[in-house]
């Protein structure tokens, strides 16, 4: 393998050398060798990821350009870029450079655009189960959906693809909840790549810094008992501290330990339906209810109504019915509980169960689970899924006595960072 050469570690960054970029890539549009046209565009693809310059009358796909890349010998790349930068033009030298370390290292990381929501797909679907998320898409919609807020837009450079010999091979993601000081990482791997999942973390860390700026923040990472020891050592050995713990509990429908169903006495006192997610005054009194219900809660970070109304409107379209089931007080006509689920090929998920502080100990709680229960049995689900907070001690008691039980652990690790 050959070593980069010495005059070729500049680094400028690439911003600064757009103009030169731009003026190469038009020059040389309407070449029809296939050979230059893939240098220029991945020249012009380091600099601009999801976008191809037009190419005249020789139209080239992007799927083309890293095997014509790949004719040019390599260890003549490097020679190419001395000849660019003699030439006084610096900005294709240094994106040569980069061609350069990319075949020679094999492996790579860069952020994405919306336009590469496929090949993030495609890492999620491929990705053993992992961290605190269930990233369970069908198509790319649903995934487009759900990333559709400030916490998860690859616009604002929430997330790292890495590749190894030109495949797609894992993620990093860096989710800010500035609100209550701490930012999520998230980092995960197709194939089980050590080496990688380090360079992912540090990625996505160096991201956390940046959102961070001055701000003394924490960082946290999840990580599900089922990941490989490398990852539990790495996140150590990086100075993180566990701090909490959830349990993911299951249930096959013909192991409950009886039959859920709305129960009469709910329907007396209060008034359950579904919630109506093109209500924008619905939609406003579920976020007071739901900050409300978890305020208290660790790790809870407050949701605006966009962020509410985004979810439900990307919940309700990966499972195809209306995902939340609220209660109001009849004789206040207040919305005091909820149930947030998911469905999908015959799997249900329980989200969330909230009650509000001033109902609680009455056995509410109880009673809107038994309904969300019932309501996804009632639309073919055979499994039933939900995630609890290790101390959540009245919770757990409840789901147990339904006959859910633990299938997995997730533990938080933070660290200071800034």
């Amino acid at each position: 393998m050959l070593a980069v050469p010495p005059w070729l570690t500049h680094n400028e960054s690439f911003d600064s050398l757009a103009g030169p970029l731009n003026f190469q890539c038009r020059n040389v549009a309407g070449s029809r060798n296939p050979i230059i046209q893939s240098v220029y565009i991945l020249v012009f693809r380091l600099h601009a990821p999801g976008r191809v310059p037009e190419c005249g009358a020789y139209p080239i796909s992007a799927e083309r350009i890293l095997s014509n890349i790949r004719r040019v010998p390599t260890v003549l790349l490097p020679f190419v870029a001395l000849v660019f930068t003699y030439k006084d033009n610096y900005a294709t030298g240094y994106a040569f450079r980069k061609i350069y370390q990319r075949l020679n290292n094999a492996m790579y990381i860069r952020s994405i655009s919306w336009e590469e929501i496929p090949i993030l797909l495609r890492i999620l679907k491929s990705a053993p189960p992992h961290g605190h998320r269930e990233w369970n898409f069908n198509c790319e919609s649903e995934l487009r959906t759900t990333l559709d807020n400030d916490r998860l837009s690859p616009g604002l450079d929430r997330w790292s693809i890495a590749f190894v010999d030109g495949d797609e091979a894992g993620y990093s993601l860096t989710e800010p909840e500035l609100n209550i000081g701490r930012v999520i990482v998230g980092v995960a791997t197709i194939a089980g790549n050590e080496s990688l999942y380090a360079q992912l973390l540090e990625d996505g860390l160096a991201r956390a810094r940046n959102i961070a700026g001055a701000n003394q923040i924490e960082a946290h990472i999840a990580v599900r008992d089922n990941e490989p020891d490398y990852v539990r050592d790495l996140v150590v050995n990086m100075g993180f501290q566990p701090i909490r713990s959830v349990l993911k509990m299951r249930i096959a429908i013909g192991c409950l330990t009886y039959t859920p169903q709305v129960c009469s006495e709910l329907n007396e006192e209060f008034a359950i339906e579904s919630l109506d997610i093109s209500d924008r005054h619905q939609i406003s009194e579920l976020t007071d209810l739901h900050n409300a219900c978890f305020k208290d809660i660790w790790g809870f970070s407050p949701n605006n109504v966009d962020e509410i109304s985004t979810r439900a409107l990307a919940d309700a379209e990966r499972c195809g019915c209306d995902p939340i089931l609220i209660v109001t007080d009849r004789d206040t006509n207040e919305m005091v509980a909820y149930i947030w689920m998911n469905y999908q090929d015959l799997s249900g998920r329980i989200e969330m169960v909230g009650v509000h502080p001033s109902k609680r100990g009455s056995g509410l709680g109880r009673k809107v689970f038994d309904a969300g229960m019932a309501h996804l049995i009632d639309l073919g689900a055979q499994t039933l899924s939900l995630d609890v907070d290790s101390v959540n001690v009245s919770a757990r008691h409840i789901y147990e006595s339904a006959g859910f039980q633990t299938y997995s652990e997730v533990v938080y690790y933070s660290i200071a960072i800034n």
